[in-house]
Parts: C-alpha cells; sequence; structure tokens
C-alpha cells in the first residue's frame, strides 16, 4: 500500500535536485541532533488537538466540556467548501466565543485540488478563502494551507497545481495580516521538505510555520 502512495506522489526532478544538493551538502547533519536540548522550556501552547463536531448543536458542548477537562486550549479545525453554510461554521464561531487557540485548516476537496489548473476552479478556491478569512481571519491565531500535498493519490494535487493554490492562499492571507502555517507534507521527508520549501522560498511565500503531517507510528 505505501509503495503505491509513493507512486502517486507528487515527486518531480526539480524537488529532487533540490532536495538532494541540501542533502549531500552536509547541512542536514547537526552534532547529537537526535538529543533534545537540556532544559528546553516547553510552551504552554504545545498540546494542541484536531477537533470536529456534527450536525447537532449537542456536540459542541460536549466536545468543549473535554477540551476543558483536559485543559487544551489549542485546537486545529478543518474547514473546507459549503462550510460557512454548514454545522462547522456554527462550531468554528462556538470556539472563537470560547476563546480557544483555533489553527483554521483551509482546504479543498480532493476533486477540485486535482484540477488547480483550470481558471474556474482557481476563481473557486479564492473566492472561498476570501469569504472565509472575511468572517473568521481576525478571530483565529493561525491560517493552515496544504493537506498531505505530496501524496497526490489523497490530495489530489499535481506540484503546479499545488504552487498555484498556495499563491493564491498565501496573498490572501497574508495581506490580512494572518499567520500562515504550511504546506503540510506528509511524513518528513528531506527531498519533499526541502524541494518545497526551496520553491516557496524561490516565489517569496514562504509559511511562517512549517507544518509536516506525521503519523503517530513515525512521530
Amino acid at each position: 500500500m505505501r509503495s503505491q502512495n509513493k507512486q502517486s506522489s507528487m515527486l518531480t526532478w526539480p524537488i529532487i535536485r533540490k532536495g538532494l544538493a541540501y542533502i549531500f551538502s552536509g547541512r542536514l547533519y547537526v552534532k547529537n541532533g537526535h538529543l533534545p536540548p537540556p532544559e528546553h522550556a516547553i510552551p504552554d501552547d504545545l498540546i494542541g488537538v484536531c477537533v470536529a463536531s456534527a450536525a447537532d448543536a449537542g456536540m459542541d458542548d460536549y466536545v468543549i466540556s473535554q477540551l476543558r477537562l483536559l485543559g487544551i486550549n489549542q485546537v486545529r479545525l478543518d474547514f473546507s467548501y459549503g462550510d460557512l453554510e454548514s454545522f462547522n461554521a456554527r462550531f468554528l464561531q462556538r470556539l472563537v466565543d470560547e476563546k480557544f487557540q483555533i489553527t483554521l485548516h483551509l482546504l479543498q476537496p480532493f476533486s477540485h485540488a486535482k484540477n488547480m489548473a483550470s481558471p474556474t476552479e482557481q476563481a473557486s478556491w479564492k473566492a472561498f478563502l476570501i469569504a472565509v478569512l472575511e468572517c473568521f481571519g481576525s478571530q483565529v491565531k493561525r491560517v493552515e494551507i496544504g493537506t498531505t500535498i505530496n501524496r497526490k493519490r489523497w490530495a489530489g494535487y499535481s506540484v503546479e497545481g499545488f504552487l498555484q493554490a498556495w499563491a493564491i492562499a498565501y496573498h490572501e492571507v497574508k495581506q490580512r495580516g494572518i499567520t500562515l502555517a504550511g504546506p503540510n507534507l506528509t511524513d518528513f521527508e528531506p527531498i519533499y521538505n526541502i524541494g518545497i520549501l526551496s520553491m516557496l522560498k524561490a516565489k517569496n511565500q514562504l509559511p511562517d510555520i512549517h507544518t509536516d503531517n506525521l503519523f503517530s507510528e513515525r512521530v
């Protein structure tokens, strides 16, 4: 299964070239880098969880009560097309009202992400971003763009399609002074991480926070 996912990844020669150049330069080596630094201060907001609710408003109460019980104040919420008209907007507003620190993860459905070369799809993505950011942008801690982008079978993006989606999102998020996180690569795979970030750096479109999607057995 994993080999099939690799075959459907977005690995291309520009990504490979940039990643290998960085690796062979020795810049990945950090002396004793496998050891945690001594007396490292752990921030209060280190622990957070992804949250979700349901059409029944009572689920909002349940999720929030469990977060309070655990003492967790930092949450991440997926938000996609149609959610401004669904219970997800109600839940997001409830999280805002309850003073949670929110990472709002804005993502495209697979069928839309795979067609980002289309001007019509680009316009739809931009319209979605503007609508959500105008409504909630000033009330969240940060916005995350991208989701397992180096697995084309999961996310739908080609390299060019993702770069187009990112450029549109970067403009809309940054012009509003919102912290931008991304691009949510699956696993820490240096060729991908280095390659994609190098491409974004060349376009002056680096995220404020680099996110990486690690499965629990690899964390």
